[in-house]
């Protein structure tokens, strides 16, 4: 399989551009931050026509630096000199939770699946996949809530 087809390509089609071409109208600013080397995720975001969304694509060097996302949403904050207080990450896995947890950001789950949204959810986002707070069990991922 290609970059292409083992990439996000779940999330780049469907809603995915109306709802970023609706937060950059609100005047919202956005970058990409991903675990894979950004020489790949460079391309998989021009490939989905996606680059007039985005500032800039964060990701991985090919020496495996910045692979860990805190790493990574760390160096993003310092470049752009953006206030993790005043960020929001939007990810579709545990690990942007968790990495955006680390980096003192807000989070937003996107997660589309089931499974991930599960995933998600153990992980505790500050916000659900519908834009609410969750006031489920955070260690045992029992949301009353049903998110």
């Amino acid at each position: 399989p290609s970059i292409l087809e083992e990439s996000v390509a779940d999330f780049f089609v469907g809603a995915a551009p109306e709802v970023l071409r609706t937060l950059q109208h609100a005047g919202h600013r956005m970058w990409v931050a991903t675990s894979k080397p950004h020489v790949y995720a460079d391309r998989i975001v021009e490939h989905f026509g996606l680059r007039p969304f985005f500032r800039k694509v964060y990701g991985a060097e090919l020496n495996g630096s910045r692979s860990r996302k805190a790493d990574l949403l760390r160096h993003l904050l310092d470049t752009e000199q953006l206030d993790p207080v005043r960020t929001l990450m939007i990810g579709d896995r545990e690990h942007d939770v968790i990495g955006a947890r680390a980096a003192d950001c807000a989070t937003a789950s996107a997660g589309s699946l089931q499974a991930r949204s599960r995933q998600i959810h153990r992980s505790s986002p500050s916000v659900d996949r519908r834009g609410r707070g969750c006031a489920g069990d955070k260690r045992s991922g029992d949301c009353p809530d049903g998110c």
